[in-house]
């Protein structure tokens, strides 16, 4: 179990969440930095851009699919958090908005991943899985996002191993955990964990047995 992100690994105390829930390795603004090609792609205060980030990740995914054992790879970014995002130099400036441009050059930087990963050998076997944060919070777009009839966040998982057959379901992060374990052909007694159901199975999340207003 690997993670990766581009900001300090202590911050809100990430570092000891991650070990006391499993990971073996982990990479954070410090790990990152000391690398010989950091300089060239580091830019701002709070850690490397999502850029450099993609890089490193994919990298890190060629090194230990090699390994020929089971992995789980996270990654975050984070050029698209509030306020304003952070733009660096290898994203285009296509409009007269600054985060504008950096929710489009966030949108490429996943694309481009996407397409990388497709090539891969080992895509067959290996299930990717996209996951929001959460809604986006005060930025200078937000105006134009509240517009929106009905703002939810994005979640994706290609190559499961499992099938849905309801695609209209509501539910909350604690469903994510069953269901990612099933799309990676994991078996769950009950089909359920802690608090969350796999929304591969046609069990009611907490929020379709009772009005999401309750929580």
């Amino acid at each position: 179990t690997y993670y990766m992100q581009g900001a300090d690994l202590r911050f809100s105390g990430k570092n000891r969440f991650l070990e006391q829930h499993g990971f073996d390795e982990m990479y954070g603004k410090d790990e990152l930095q000391s690398r010989d090609d950091y300089a060239k792609e580091f830019d701002g205060d709070w850690g490397v851009n999502d850029h450099a980030l993609f890089e490193y990740a994919k990298e890190k995914l060629v090194e230990i699919s090699e390994e020929k054992e089971p992995f789980l790879m996270a990654f975050l970014t984070v050029d698209t958090h509030g306020p304003d995002g952070f733009l660096n130099n290898k994203c285009e400036e296509k409009f007269d908005d600054k985060f504008k441009n950096v929710l489009a050059c966030s949108d490429e930087l996943l694309r481009d991943f996407m397409e990388w990963f497709e090539k891969q050998s080992f895509y067959e076997n290996t299930t990717l899985v996209i996951l929001g944060d959460h809604l986006a919070m005060h930025n200078t777009f937000l105006d134009r996002l509240e517009q929106a009839e009905n703002r939810e966040i994005v979640n994706v998982i290609i190559n499961s191993r499992k099938k849905a057959g309801n695609l209209q379901r509501v539910f909350t992060m604690f469903d994510l955990m069953p269901t990612v374990i099933e799309s990676i052909g994991g078996e769950i007694e009950g089909r359920r964990l802690g608090l969350g159901v796999s929304l591969f199975s046609d069990q009611k999340t907490l929020i379709e047995k009772d009005k999401l207003e309750e929580f």
